[in-house]
C-alpha cells in the first residue's frame, strides 16, 4: 500500500474557520475589555487581575485547543485511510512508479497556492457533479497530472521528450492504480451494495474518468513521433519504453484483480478494450475505440 503524500488529506481553509473565529473573538474580547475600562471596574469589585485575564482569555484558549484538535483529527483521518485501503500487492515496477509520484507530489504540494485547498477548487473543478474519492491524494495527483500536461512543450525531442513522458506515465499509473485501491473505502463511505464493476463503469462517480488516465497516456505515447522512432524498445528489457509497457501491463492485471473481464464486458466493453495487455507490436491496438465522456 502506498503511504505518504499520495494518501494525505490536506486540511482545507474552511476546516480552520471555527478555531480562527474563536481565536479572533478571544483577542477582541481581551482588547475591548482592556481599553473600555471594564477590567478596572472588575478589579474594583474585588476580582484579581489574574482572574480577569484568565476569563477574557478563555475564547483565545478555546481557539488554540480547537486548532490542535483539528490537526489531531486530520492525522487520524490519514491513518484511517491508510488502514482501510486494502490494496492488492504492487509489483516492483508499480512501487517504483508510486515512489516517483510521491516525490513529485510532495514537491508540488509545497508550491501549491493556498486557494487550491478550498473545497470548491479542490473538487468541483476536476470532477463537476461527481462523488469524489475517499483518498483525497487523488485530487492532488490529478492537478499535478493536468499541470504537467499543460506545461509540456510539444517541440520536445530526444531524451528530453522521453524524460517528460516517463514522468507523465508514472503519475498516470499512480492515479489509475490508486483509483482501484479506493474502491473499497469508497463503497464503505457510500454505504451501498455496489460491485467494483458498477463503481468503475457508472458515470455518476469519478472512477470512470481516472480509470482511463494511464491507458490514455500509454496509447497516446505509442502514437507520438518521438516514441514511434523507438517503438521496438518497448519489447526490450531494461529500456525506458520497456518499463512503460511493464507498468501498463501491470495496470491491466490489477484491473482484472478488482473486476473480472466478463463483468466489465457486460457493463461497458470500452473498459476492456482500453486495458488489453501489450504483448507484441503486431497485435496491440493503438486505437482501442471511444471512451466515456
Amino acid at each position: 500500500m502506498c503511504a505518504g503524500p499520495i494518501n494525505q488529506i490536506k486540511p482545507t481553509l474552511s476546516s480552520y474557520i471555527p478555531s480562527l473565529l474563536s481565536t479572533a473573538a478571544g483577542v477582541m474580547a481581551f482588547v475591548v475589555l482592556h481599553f473600555s475600562g471594564a477590567m478596572g471596574a472588575a478589579a474594583a469589585y474585588g476580582f484579581s487581575a489574574t482572574a480577569i485575564i484568565a476569563l477574557t482569555g478563555l475564547p483565545l484558549l478555546a481557539g488554540v485547543l480547537g486548532a490542535l484538535l483539528l490537526l489531531s483529527k486530520s492525522a487520524k483521518e490519514i491513518a484511517s485511510i491508510q488502514q482501510n485501503t486494502r490494496a492488492k500487492p504492487y509489483s516492483d515496477v508499480g512501487r517504483e512508479a508510486l515512489e516517483v509520484a510521491e516525490q513529485r507530489l510532495a514537491k508540488y504540494s509545497r508550491n501549491t497556492p493556498w486557494w487550491r485547498s478550498l473545497p470548491f477548487f479542490s473538487k468541483e473543478l476536476i470532477w463537476p457533479r461527481l462523488r469524489p474519492p475517499v483518498n483525497k491524494g487523488i485530487y492532488e495527483l490529478t492537478y499535478l497530472y493536468k499541470d504537467i500536461c499543460r506545461s509540456l512543450n510539444p517541440n520536445l525531442s530526444g531524451e528530453a521528450a522521453i524524460e517528460a513522458l516517463d514522468l507523465l506515465i508514472k503519475i498516470a499509473y499512480a492515479i489509475s492504480a490508486l483509483t482501484l485501491d479506493d474502491l473499497e473505502p469508497f463503497k464503505a463511505e457510500l454505504q451501498a451494495e455496489w460491485t467494483n464493476t458498477q463503481m468503475l463503469t457508472d458515470q455518476g462517480f469519478y472512477q470512470y474518468k481516472t480509470f482511463y488516465v494511464l491507458p490514455t497516456v500509454y496509447h497516446n505515447a505509442k502514437n507520438t513521433p518521438v516514441v514511434r522512432e523507438i517503438s521496438g524498445s518497448f519489447y526490450e528489457s531494461g529500456t525506458r519504453p520497456g518499463q512503460w509497457r511493464a507498468l501498463y501491463n501491470d495496470y491491466c492485471d490489477r484491473v482484472r484483480a478488482y473486476a473480472s473481464e466478463e463483468d466489465l464486458l457486460r457493463s461497458d466493453a470500452r473498459h476492456v478494450n482500453w486495458t488489453q495487455k501489450d504483448q507484441d507490436m503486431e497485435n496491440f491496438r493503438l486505437f482501442p475505440g471511444t471512451q466515456p465522456t
